[in-house]
């Protein structure tokens, strides 16, 4: 098995079991998927603590092997909805470890930062009402929504999202429409409560059908 998909699958299990506990946990990894009965019934044993717990994550961490990893991992590669909000994170789980994730929110949570890339697969993002300041995010080949409303960010986001057709930023101080490189498939754009005084950046946008801008000073 290798170490780095180990540590991603625990990693995410660590999250788990910690925002949502055994229960839940079990639910959104076992109930949710299209698995052979043996494969949930051994999962559901593992996130009841048999094999393992958090505990046991960093010890786990640290080996190639360990009992009943692999129906983690599996478990792991096959999850296409992840919905976390208000768990009390602090940081992003690694969503490029999710390769079917399809869609993931987030919201209300407590990051900071924004940094990382996404699976192939990942579709819908909602990340507002966090405590974010600064993204790096990307690439997300074929991320269509992101909501980013409700955090604090006082720049345009750096996203390396070539086919994002949905983006909320509002209530975030940007005071500009501005982004650091072309939007070439943003259609819908929600900057309501951004401190805009201007619409100067519009052609940022050149697929921009809807724009909402309410609360503003424009």
């Amino acid at each position: 098995m290798n170490p780095s998909t180990l540590t991603s699958a625990l990693t995410l299990l660590s999250l788990l079991l910690t925002a949502c506990g055994p229960s839940d946990a079990s639910k959104l990894l076992a109930g949710r998927l299209d698995l052979p009965a043996s494969e949930v019934a051994t999962i559901k044993t593992l996130l009841h603590g048999t094999t393992v717990d958090v505990k046991q994550i960093k010890v786990f961490e640290r080996r190639t092997e360990c009992k009943g990893c692999r129906h983690i991992v599996y478990a792991a590669g096959h999850i296409r909805a992840l919905h976390l909000p208000k768990a009390g994170l602090t940081r992003l789980p690694k969503l490029d470890a999710l390769p079917r994730l399809e869609r993931a929110n987030l919201g209300d949570n407590a990051f900071q930062t924004l940094v990382g890339a996404c699976g192939k697969a990942l579709r819908r993002l909602k990340l507002a009402g966090n405590a974010i300041k600064s993204v790096r995010f990307g690439p997300c080949p074929d991320l269509r929504e992101l909501d980013l409303a409700k955090n604090k960010l006082e720049v345009f986001p750096k996203l390396e999202t070539p086919r994002l057709e949905r983006l909320n930023l509002g209530f975030n101080a940007l005071g500009s429409l501005a982004a650091p490189a072309p939007m070439p498939s943003v259609r819908i754009l929600n900057v309501d409560g951004t401190r805009l005084k201007s619409l100067e950046g519009l052609e940022t946008y050149p697929r921009l059908d809807r724009l909402y801008a309410r609360h503003n000073v424009l």
